[in-house]
C-alpha cells in the first residue's frame, strides 16, 4: 500500500513538473520566428492587426501604397534604366540575421555596400523630413546588426535613407509626384544609439509575448506559461 501510494506521489510529481515546463504553442511559434522591423513596428501601430497576422497567420492584402514601393523597390534592384538618379550600391536586399541578445532578428538592408561601409534605404510615400529620417528606429535596428555581425562601428557607417516621393492619383492608384527628384537624407548614428535600441528591443520583444498571452485560448488550460527572456 505504502508502495502504491508512494508511486501515485512520483507519478504526479513528474507530471506536474512536465506542465510547468510547457510552453504556450502561441509563443513557441513566436520565439521560433526570427524578429524583424516590420513586426516591431506593425506591433506598436496596432496590437490586434500585429496579433493577427504574426500570430494567427493572417495577412491582410497590401495597400496600394505599400505594393508601389515593393515594385519600386524591385525595380531598383534589376533594372539599371530605372531612376537612373536614385544612387545605388553593389547589393540589394542583403540579408542580416543576428541575435540581439538572445533574439534572433532579421532584416534586408535595401542596398549595402560593406567594403565601402554603406548602407541606403529606399523609401516611397507622402512625405519625409530630415527630423523624421534621424529618428527611424528601423535605422538604428540595422546599425546594430551590421555592428554585431561585421562589427562596424555605427560611427563608420555611411547610411542615407533616399525619399522617392509619392502621391495618389484621381484614379485612387499611387504614382511617384510630377517630376519626381529623389531626396537624400544623411543619417548618423552612434554606439549609444545602437545600444539604447538593442535594449529597446529586449523590452518590446517581452510586451510581445505578454500581449500573447493576454489573449484568452490555450493558456487557459496550462498550468504555467512561460515567457522567456
Amino acid at each position: 500500500m505504502i508502495v502504491t501510494t508512494l508511486g501515485i506521489h512520483r507519478a504526479v510529481t513528474v507530471e506536474k513538473k512536465n506542465m510547468k515546463k510547457q510552453i504556450d504553442p502561441r509563443i513557441e511559434k513566436f520565439l521560433n520566428r526570427p524578429l524583424s522591423w516590420s513586426s516591431i513596428s506593425s506591433f506598436e501601430y496596432n496590437k490586434e492587426e500585429w496579433y493577427e497576422k504574426y500570430i494567427n497567420g493572417k495577412r491582410g492584402k497590401d495597400t496600394g501604397p505599400l505594393v508601389f514601393g515593393k515594385n519600386v523597390g524591385e525595380r531598383l534592384a534589376s533594372e539599371q534604366t530605372f531612376l537612373p538618379e536614385v544612387p545605388r550600391l553593389k547589393e540589394y536586399e542583403h540579408e542580416l540575421l543576428v541575435n540581439v541578445g538572445k533574439i534572433l532578428c532579421i532584416g534586408f538592408l535595401d542596398n549595402f555596400d560593406l567594403e565601402a561601409k554603406c548602407f541606403s534605404e529606399f523609401k516611397t510615400g507622402k512625405k519625409w523630413t530630415q527630423d523624421k529620417a534621424n529618428k527611424h528606429r528601423q535605422i538604428d535596428m540595422y546599425a546594430a546588426m551590421i555592428y554585431l555581425k561585421y562589427n562596424i562601428k555605427p560611427e563608420d557607417l555611411k547610411i542615407s535613407l533616399i525619399w522617392l516621393p509619392t502621391e495618389e492619383q484621381q484614379d485612387f492608384r499611387t504614382d511617384f509626384v510630377k517630376d519626381m527628384k529623389p531626396v537624400i537624407f544623411p543619417i548618423k548614428k552612434t554606439t549609444r544609439d545602437i545600444l539604447a535600441f538593442m535594449a529597446e528591443i529586449q523590452v518590446i520583444h517581452r510586451q510581445m509575448q505578454e500581449f500573447i498571452l493576454s489573449k484568452s485560448t490555450a493558456c487557459d488550460i496550462i498550468t504555467t506559461c512561460e515567457i522567456k527572456k
